[in-house]
């Protein structure tokens, strides 16, 4: 089975899986919207698996063939269930900043692990920095858009072309 981590409505997405549709491949996205929650995490001497509950699906890390991580990230909801509780005093909140760091030491792995299959794109490369790529491609050359950014709403002192 093939998991896709991508925006709902991405039509480069849509495109893909209208593809494996055709071909009669198995896949599973989770997007924006998807409820994903943790069911079991399972480390042996044999091996190292997880499952999670994707909108109801049970999905295991075994049975992931491959992986296609595209301009998403997954919303997990691991400990809903305890964020739920009324009362929200001292010990409440220090147990749901526990278990929010909890959730994203699991959620990095899983990340990694899905790294380990066969994989496009991938969860580095899901919150890229412009101004660091634009940086780079200037660096080795590449011509790059002019770019400004300011607090300065008078752009004639800036001299910047101002359309109005």
């Amino acid at each position: 089975m093939i998991l896709i981590i991508t925006e709902e409505k991405d039509i480069s997405t849509i495109d893909v899986l209208n593809w494996l549709n055709y071909f009669n491949k198995k896949f599973v996205i989770i997007n924006e919207n998807s409820t994903v929650k943790l069911v079991s995490y399972t480390i042996t001497d044999e091996e190292v698996d997880f499952k999670l509950s994707i909108d109801n699906k049970i999905v295991k890390l075994s049975d992931i063939t491959a992986h296609w991580h595209r301009k998403a990230q997954i919303n997990n909801s691991f400990y809903s269930d305890v964020f739920e509780i009324p009362n929200k005093n001292d010990t409440y909140k220090l147990v749901k900043k526990f278990l929010l760091l909890e959730e994203k030491s699991i959620l990095d792995n899983i990340y990694y692990l899905l790294k380990k299959k066969k994989s496009v794109g991938g969860y580095e490369n899901c919150d890229i920095n412009k101004l660091n790529c634009l940086y780079q491609a200037n660096c080795v050359g590449l011509k790059v858009p002019k770019t400004l950014i300011t607090n300065n709403s008078d752009l004639k002192v800036l001299g910047v072309g101002v359309i109005g």
